[in-house]
């Protein structure tokens, strides 16, 4: 039975909060740049010192024109594919307003949870993986929406322990979930938190889970 619809908690709330993994994406962006600019150097040394051996004018400008050329073929690929990761990244997010939740990622269909269902369910769990030779766990916080048939990840709420700190990670997503209760019309006063210890990667425990597009597969993942 769902419950009677009820006026938002908080009206001076922004009309919606963005929930994403800001810190993934400026990491890949960092890393874009960096790449981009050790290419540029690169490329500029190998020009020249092939154009030093020509003292014709014509043959120096063939030179560069073919090094660029071999440069473009040789790594354009790598920097779409970090463009596609970092348009990926900034693409998984959780819209949260006074009607529900909006889950999206790219290339996978969007999923319109209504507050109706998730009030009462907005969880933080924190994973602790234990890898064999490793003196410590690999650590794992995201939110999650608890049914009672399926677990939910909220894309764009997961962290992990690298390169923040155990503590860190779970503070932040304690404060992230606070921030999406704020909306919740029927007030879920905090979070509920569950934990798990595991030696071998997260995995959904039931089959429909598993096929949900919005499921956390791989610990490794962020």
């Amino acid at each position: 039975m769902t419950q009677p619809p009820a006026p938002r908690t908080n009206p001076g709330l922004p009309d919606k909060l963005i929930v994403s993994s800001q810190t993934t994406s400026d990491r890949l962006i960092a890393i874009l740049i960096l790449l981009i600019f050790l290419i540029l150097m690169t490329m500029m040394l190998f020009i020249g010192m092939l154009g030093s051996n020509y003292d014709s004018g014509g043959e120096s400008l063939g030179t560069i024109f073919l090094v660029i050329t071999l440069f473009v073929l040789l790594f354009l690929p790598i920097v779409a594919y970090f463009v596609w990761l970092i348009r990926k990244e900034q693409g998984t997010r959780t819209v949260v307003d006074g009607s529900g939740l909006l889950l999206e990622k790219p290339g996978m269909q969007t999923l319109f949870i209504p507050w109706q269902n998730a009030h009462g369910h907005i969880t933080v769990k924190t994973v602790s993986q234990y890898v064999p030779g490793t003196s410590t766990p690999a650590m794992m916080s995201l939110i999650l929406v608890a049914l009672d048939q399926e677990e939910i990840v909220l894309p764009g709420s997961v962290l992990n322990s690298y390169p923040l700190s155990s503590r860190a990670i779970g503070q932040q997503t304690y404060a992230t979930a606070m921030q999406i209760l704020a909306y919740d019309p029927w007030g879920q006063k905090e979070p509920l938190m569950q934990s798990d210890n595991t030696f071998t990667p997260y995995m959904p425990q039931n089959m429909y889970a598993a096929r949900n597009m919005y499921m956390f597969q791989n610990i490794m993942r962020t």
